[in-house]
């Protein structure tokens, strides 16, 4: 009974098997670009019924720009969602650290 020698796993290199897509990091000027989308637009402040219209449409507008390519309405409005949420926890952290410091002199 023969046995056979393992087979080397660097011997062949690996096909991707992940089917999501490669993590793109916005630059600033594409949160700057974006943002000013935003204001203009104001998708927070449309009707339910057409809050996506508004998304696609601030899309329309900074690849029209020539940033954001690539990216889809949902993409943009979860970048935004998670600047916003960074925004909120520093000012929380903010507050907490002048809290402390003014009773601590106090």
């Amino acid at each position: 009974m023969d046995i056979l020698a393992p087979s080397i796993p660097c011997s062949k290199p690996v096909p991707c098997v992940s089917k999501c897509k490669i993590h793109e990091e916005f630059l600033a000027n594409d949160i700057n670009q974006l943002l000013h989308a935003i204001i203009s637009v104001n998708p927070y402040l449309a009707p339910h019924s057409q809050i996506t219209d508004k998304w696609k449409e601030v899309t329309k507008i900074v690849e029209a720009e020539g940033t954001c390519i690539g990216h889809n309405h949902e993409t943009l409005k979860n970048k935004v969602k998670s600047l916003l949420t960074w925004v909120q926890v520093c000012l929380i952290f903010i507050f907490i650290f002048i809290h402390f410091y003014i009773f601590q002199i106090g």
